[in-house]
């Protein structure tokens, strides 16, 4: 049993050992198809997800806002760089959306950079805007189910977690990321559910933009929480399949 959390396959992972390949999506699915996979070997199940995902979806975003001593009623924009934290220029990001002269609150997770933390202090404390940074925080699920929209570079497990909370992305080209990375950030742009730049500098206008047309961005919401539909389902739906195999199998060794 083998369970794919990226948004895309390459023939790597394709084994004939292997009886069940679980998927985030249909675009991982059909992908598999034409690398030789069978289609009754491959189940859509969405991506797991930590409970505090679930948990978070119970809270009032309101709420959530107000538990990180945020405005409540203020347009939220929160930033990730992976868990490292190395792959985003977090400065022009922040300059970005500071020069876009934008309504809102920021939410900076620099990941175990603090590196990077410290370099941005200044600009943190002097900001018109006011600006949240975490730095080795243990779970991401509050700051990111506080957002209106998730700025980050385009991986795997950010983009399933920003799925599963049913949030818009604006996915940054990294630093020194993969070509993989790129594939999921062109598959999210083209399903509606964000938008791909390959800057930090662009950060501020394309967000303004989406500020100005809240029902695109409303519906960029809508189509993400559609695609991050099994990804709320999918521990149990993987759990129960393989107890099934499990189960079935023990019955075939008995005959």
């Amino acid at each position: 049993e083998t369970v794919i959390v990226d948004y895309s396959a390459h023939s790597l992972w394709v084994n004939d050992y292997v009886k069940s390949y679980y998927v985030g999506n249909n675009f991982v699915a059909e992908k598999l198809k034409k690398l030789g996979v069978a289609q009754e070997r491959i189940k859509i199940s969405g991506i797991p997800q930590k409970l505090s995902f679930s948990n978070a979806l119970k809270i009032p975003i309101y709420e959530q806002r107000k538990m990180l001593g945020l405005q409540p009623e203020l347009a939220t924009i929160t930033v990730m760089g992976g868990f490292l934290g190395k792959m985003v220029d977090y400065q022009k990001i922040i300059e970005s959306v500071i020069q876009a002269n934008l309504n809102c609150q920021m939410i900076v997770v620099f990941g175990r950079n603090s590196k990077a933390y410290a370099r941005c202090r200044t600009l943190i404390e002097q900001a018109p805007i006011s600006i949240k940074p975490y730095v080795a925080l243990p779970d991401v699920a509050g700051v990111m189910w506080a957002a209106d929209i998730i700025v980050t570079k385009p991986g795997a497990v950010t983009i399933s977690e920003a799925l599963t909370l049913g949030k818009p992305m604006v996915l940054i080209t990294p630093k020194a990321g993969s070509a993989q990375e790129l594939t999921f950030a062109k598959n999210i742009q083209d399903a509606g559910a964000g938008f791909h730049i390959p800057t930090a500098q662009l950060v501020g206008n394309r967000i303004k933009q989406l500020f100005e047309n809240l029902n695109q961005l409303a519906e960029m919401a809508q189509r993400a929480k559609s695609l991050g539909e099994r990804n709320r389902n999918a521990t149990q739906f993987i759990a129960e399949n393989i107890l099934s195999y499990i189960g079935l199998a023990e019955d075939k060794s008995h005959n």
